[in-house]
């Protein structure tokens, strides 16, 4: 069981110093904003190797407005 924020990606409401891998704009309460999401160097590749060994399971305690 992975945790998605802070383990496989990265999210801030400020952009990063480089471009973003991700950009959302999400809806809270009728304000909009804009999410700036970096993916942890390696991700895709562990988790795709990893996934022949084991049952992936992702989770994540952020707004299910982001999700």
């Amino acid at each position: 069981m992975l945790d998605l924020d802070e383990t496989l990606v990265h999210s801030s409401y400020l952009p990063y110093n480089r471009a973003a891998d991700i950009k959302i704009k999400i809806d809270i309460d009728g304000k909009y904003s804009d999410v700036y999401v970096l993916k942890r160097h390696g991700v895709e590749e562990f988790i795709e190797k990893m996934s022949f060994y084991y049952e992936i399971i992702i989770f994540t305690a952020s707004l299910s407005k982001v999700i």
